[in-house]
């Protein structure tokens, strides 16, 4: 049957403003016209009065642990717990990622390739979720950080082959680990983990397959190698310097956006073991008394980065402690309290993000044509940012997922 959602305000992701009075109509799972006056013979059609509310695209999140608890530690939770379990955990936490709002996430590394069955099973339409980007393991090196969800390799020829195995196992995307992280104790994120010719290697591997290579970098060191080396994105992006400060770069930052390279700065990671409720640094400051200085050093950071002119994509490695999975709103609303227009912050968790993953034909955009993964909230996030909070009605491929009306998937 087909859908008529009328009524509402749109923010396409095109045009510069949201267009009003016009009617989005959905066949199957795509969208088969955005017109001020639709066809009269439509036949049979739902349609759906969204009178006061806003329809933007389904949000991108580009950066989730689907196997993670936000609750706990990840190394010890993931190697406390069976596959089964950890592939249980992903399903409920993409589903909480899905009401929340977010219809396509990048999931940058499970145990033993455990997001990819959930991806399939949601694709074959065995389950509902969100459309899932995966990485499937992680690919580091020996001890190296993640190591407890990842595939481990050395040498030149190792990582070669490890790119060819993941590729083999269904994954996406080829994400690896450059410097050591805070849920791996034995690594240090100030140093490179890979040498040169190793990193080159695989990074070349991967585009050589058509695949898109993301890195975690948090050391300057590692930024600058990823960037030499032609990755496609970098997580976190930290500009860590050798005596534990942060500091950008601004040649490295000049020279990532030469090379139109993506970063993807977790800005809000961990932000719920310090804070709860709507983001405003005013109201972080006055209930946060511990910390402070950590948390607007990241955030002068993110500023920094931002104001580079680098492409910043949104994405809050959800799942790792302090970060869940039904809490993107929260990394939004920070991307706008330090600086980004909303439109902007709106553009880097749609069609941005899309563009990044390769899949801009499909999704990202309200476009005749496009997959109908739908957005609407009360209000308009282009006037206040918090609107996003509390999604009316998620789609995906023109399915109703979420909608408050219901409360229910339809």
């Amino acid at each position: 049957m087909r859908k008529i959602l009328t009524g509402a305000k749109i923010i396409n992701c095109v045009n510069p403003q949201p267009l009003e009075g016009h009617d989005i109509v959905i066949e199957g799972d795509h969208i088969q016209s955005i017109q001020k006056k639709p066809d009269q013979n439509l036949g049979n059609s739902e349609i759906m009065n969204l009178s006061g509310k806003t329809i933007l695209p389904g949000l991108i999140n580009m950066h989730v642990h689907l196997i993670a608890d936000d609750k706990k530690k990840l190394m010890s939770d993931v190697i406390s717990k069976s596959d089964e379990q950890l592939l249980l955990q992903a399903v409920k936490n993409s589903f909480l990622s899905l009401k929340s709002g977010v219809t396509t996430l990048r999931d940058c590394g499970s145990r033993n390739n455990l997001v990819n069955w959930l991806r399939d099973a949601i694709y074959q339409g065995t389950l509902a979720g969100p459309r899932i980007v995966s990485s499937g393991m992680l690919m580091t090196i020996t001890g190296g950080h993640g190591y407890y969800i990842g595939l481990e390799a050395d040498g030149v020829d190792g990582v070669i082959k490890a790119v060819r195995s993941l590729i083999k196992n269904g994954s996406d995307f080829i994400k690896i680990m450059v410097t050591g992280g805070g849920n791996t104790p034995t690594t240090d994120k100030r140093i490179p983990s890979y040498t040169d010719s190793e990193l080159y290697a695989a990074v070349e591997e991967a585009h050589r397959f058509g695949k898109k290579v993301a890195v975690h970098a948090h050391g300057t060191m590692g930024i600058k190698q990823s960037l030499e080396a032609g990755v496609d994105t970098i997580e976190h992006c930290s500009f860590i310097a050798d005596d534990g400060s942060r500091k950008a770069d601004w040649d490295i930052l000049k020279e990532i956006k030469k090379k139109n390279i993506s970063i993807v700065p977790t800005v809000s990671s961990g932000i719920r073991l310090a804070f709860q409720g709507p983001f405003t640094v005013e109201s972080f400051d006055k209930s946060v008394k511990e910390n402070l200085d950590y948390f607007h050093k990241r955030w002068d950071l993110f500023k920094d980065q931002y104001q580079s002119g680098v492409i910043v994509l949104a994405g809050n490695d959800a799942g790792t402690m302090g970060t869940p999975h039904d809490d993107f709103m929260v990394h939004l609303e920070m991307m706008a309290a330090l600086g980004m227009e909303n439109r902007e912050v709106i553009d880097s968790a749609t069609c941005k993000a899309a563009k990044a993953l390769g899949l801009e034909s499909e999704i990202g955009t309200i476009e005749e044509g496009k997959k109908a993964d739908l957005l609407v909230v009360e209000g308009n996030p282009l006037q206040d940012i918090h609107s996003l909070r509390n999604p009316y009605l998620v789609m995906v491929g023109g399915k109703k997922v979420m909608s408050s009306d219901e409360n229910a998937i339809n």
